[in-house]
């Protein structure tokens, strides 16, 4: 049935118009379909009021649960920071000694290194003295070598921790931008959520009570946002308080690397050193290997002409063997000579008183010409021995020398001998020298591995930190 006022309103409308019955019948029909469709809005108005209003209070008391489940969430995550916080400021000073002791004993090894560049001064002097002693110069030469690769792998070492600071500080700023890019959603979502407040107002207009309602929710909920706004703000300055102190930290690893660059560039300069003189140590060796070759080889050459001059002295003492009998049949000819010359001077004087028949016979002139003979055949042989007497003085003054040469070889091979023994117990020290540095090296190396694993849960530490730090903020 329709209304009072619909209806007088429906038989004005049809006493002003003239409709016949079947017309008046639709029209009626089509206005209490609807009347019905007005009362099944109104009852679905009243429905969505009373949803809304328990959602609401729904609403209420589950942000109050969240709250409060905040709160002890809070309270857990803020204890266990604090067992951790003072876990870390525990392992703080071990973690200072291990880095004193380290420091320690680098000093003590640049003490040791500075007494190794002494020593090698020493023999860089003793080398300009003594060149005999160059074997000596290149086992030095040899430590120094590994010192430097030793001294280039901690730079190597040093340049990857660097590295690894870095690469930390650029997760750290990664993690920030996370970070920023996670509150920059949030702003999204608050305005998200003020566009749908907006559309809520717009939608309950129509009701005054349901605005008033919406209105004190927004005023609320305006709270909130300024309350986690707050919250935000002093977060920010946490970060930005931390970004600082990260910042120092990051100036000093700087300080630290520019330190560590000029050290590296000095022992650049010091290695540059030591190769110009390990290459003149190389070339003064390849000098005397050069020298020892071509001594070898005059040895050998020696040696030869030693077994020839053995030879000439074997046919020489055949020769002089022969020259002795010579010599014999000569001093035999000599004292027939001279006992001739007596002989013919008794004759010349017993025949002095007949010089007149000697002159005309000619007799005296035949014994002046024989003495002649014989005084020149006696200076043949005396110039003979002479000549004989002179080669085999040239003969034995050869011999002497070729002993002296050997003698000096011997004492040449005695001396290098001698170097090699001094060589062999030099390098026995530096070997024994390098094991205890390779045994410092291993109690440096298992320092290093403690301070990483150190470093490794300071990391830990801060990513857990950070982590706990986003689950607040997306709490919030």
């Amino acid at each position: 049935m329709l209304n009072t006022k619909i209806s007088k309103y429906f038989q004005d409308y049809v006493n002003s118009r003239s409709l016949t019955s079947t017309e008046t019948k639709e029209i009626f029909l089509k206005v209490e379909y609807i009347m019905r469709c007005n009362e099944k809005v109104k009852k679905l108005l009243d429905c969505s009021r009373e949803m809304k209003n328990n959602y609401l209070e729904y609403d209420i008391k589950r942000w109050d649960i969240i709250k409060e489940e905040y709160k002890k969430y809070r309270e857990n995550i803020l204890s266990n920071t604090k067992k951790k916080y003072l876990e870390f400021e525990l392992s703080v000073p071990q973690y200072a000694e291990n880095v004193r002791k380290i420091s320690e004993k680098i000093e003590n090894h640049k003490k040791m290194l500075r007494n190794e560049d002494t020593n090698l001064q020493n023999l860089t002097m003793e080398e300009t003295f003594k060149k005999e002693e160059y074997d000596r110069m290149e086992i030095l030469n040899n430590e120094e070598e590994k010192l430097i690769e030793e001294l280039t792998e901690k730079y190597e070492q040093l340049e990857n921790e660097i590295n690894i600071i870095k690469l930390s500080t650029v997760a750290y700023e990664s993690s920030c931008r996370v970070h920023e890019k996670m509150l920059h959603e949030k702003e999204v979502s608050l305005k998200e959520l003020e566009d749908s407040i907006k559309c809520i107002v717009d939608l309950v207009s129509e009701e005054g009570s349901a605005i008033l309602l919406l209105t004190s929710n927004c005023t609320r909920l305006e709270e909130l946002r300024q309350s986690m706004i707050r919250d935000f703000g002093v977060e920010e300055k946490k970060l930005i308080k931390k970004q600082k102190q990260k910042m120092n930290q990051l100036e000093k690893c700087n300080i630290r690397i520019e330190n560590n660059i000029k050290k590296m560039s000095k022992l650049k300069i010091q290695k540059e050193k030591y190769e110009t003189r390990r290459k003149q140590l190389n070339s003064i060796v390849s000098e005397i290997s050069e020298n020892i070759e071509k001594e070898s080889k005059r040895l050998k050459e020696i040696c030869n002409s030693i077994d020839l001059v053995n030879l000439n002295i074997n046919s020489e003492n055949g020769n002089i063997k022969e020259l002795t009998k010579c010599l014999e049949i000569e001093d035999q000819s000599n004292s027939r000579l001279l006992f001739t010359s007596q002989n013919i001077g008794v004759i010349i004087d017993n025949y002095s008183n007949r010089n007149d028949n000697l002159n005309k016979n000619g007799n005296f002139n035949s014994l002046e010409n024989l003495i002649e003979a014989i005084s020149a055949r006696r200076m043949q042989l005396d110039f003979r021995k002479r000549g004989l007497s002179e080669e085999y003085e040239n003969i034995i003054l050869k011999i002497n020398k070729i002993t002296e040469d050997e003698k000096n070889k011997l004492d040449e091979k005695h001396r290098v001998y001698e170097k090699i023994a001094n060589a062999k117990q030099i390098n026995y020290n530096l070997l024994e020298k390098q094991r205890s540095l390779s045994n410092l090296e291993e109690k440096l190396q298992q320092q290093k591995n403690v301070m990483d694993n150190l470093k490794v849960k300071y990391d830990m530490i801060l990513s857990k930190e950070g982590s706990y730090r986003r689950e607040l903020t997306e709490l919030n």
